[in-house]
């Protein structure tokens, strides 16, 4: 009688990962915006990019909640969101980032997280009105924002966030209007502000939504694939 084959040494750890984190996972996934659209406006000053098209990639959690509201120096009310290396209580890289292309050419530097939140005020008219911002930005070395960095911002309802999480299924449809900025950041870098400061600003004409899997998980499935071939090499001997 043929005997079964032991199990790889990696396959149950493997395993024992992939449950665990198929768990985790089910709670919810980063989701991905891949956008284009063109540049509309700037500054004369900065480092010669003239009107064209940008393609982008916003990659956030929406597992995380929005804070509570505070009021701004801009006379705004503030619900922050941050993620990553902004989020100060566990500042390191979580799959969360953004990042805009110009002539195919990365504008900031590799983005490891998010900054942000959901901004609202109420005009003289009386209209409540609210953008959701997301951004990523040079940072001081005490994780304050520095000047300079590149935002994609959604003209939504106010009471699509009010709560404080974000609805499941969010889709283009509850973001009708949205828009990028880039601040003294180009050719895959911050700029000096004291070198001139420089802004771009363009309008999003196109994005897609899909699911992105969170890191963990992606390094578990290729941990459980990996033992599972070596199983599968073992077994066929």
């Amino acid at each position: 009688m043929q005997r079964e084959p032991k199990l790889s040494p990696l396959f149950r750890p493997a395993l024992v990962a992939a449950v665990v984190l198929l768990a985790a996972r089910a709670e919810g996934s980063l989701v991905r915006y891949d956008f284009s659209g063109r540049i509309t406006e700037g500054t004369a000053s900065g480092p010669g990019w003239k009107e064209g098209e940008f393609t982008g990639t916003l990659i956030y959690d929406p597992s995380i909640s929005l804070g509570e509201s505070r009021a701004t120096s801009w006379g705004l009310h503030e619900r922050p969101y941050t993620s990553g290396v902004y989020r100060e209580s566990d500042p390191i890289p979580d799959g969360t980032m953004l990042q805009l292309w110009l002539d195919g050419k990365a504008v900031a530097p590799v983005s490891t997280g998010l900054s942000g939140g959901l901004f609202t005020h109420t005009d003289g008219d009386g209209v409540t009105r609210s953008e959701l911002v997301f951004q990523s930005h040079a940072r001081e070395k005490d994780g304050a924002p520095q000047h300079g960095g590149i935002s994609i911002r959604f003209k939504v309802d106010p009471a699509l966030l009010a709560s404080g999480r974000f609805p499941e299924g969010m889709t283009t449809a509850d973001l009708p209007e949205a828009r990028v900025s880039i601040e003294n950041a180009m050719d895959g870098r911050f700029w000096d502000e004291l070198t001139g400061g420089f802004y771009y600003g363009g309008v999003v004409e196109s994005f897609r939504v899909t699911t992105a899997p969170e890191p963990a998980w992606t390094v578990a499935a290729m941990l459980a694939a990996a033992a599972w071939a070596a199983r599968r090499r073992r077994v066929g001997r």
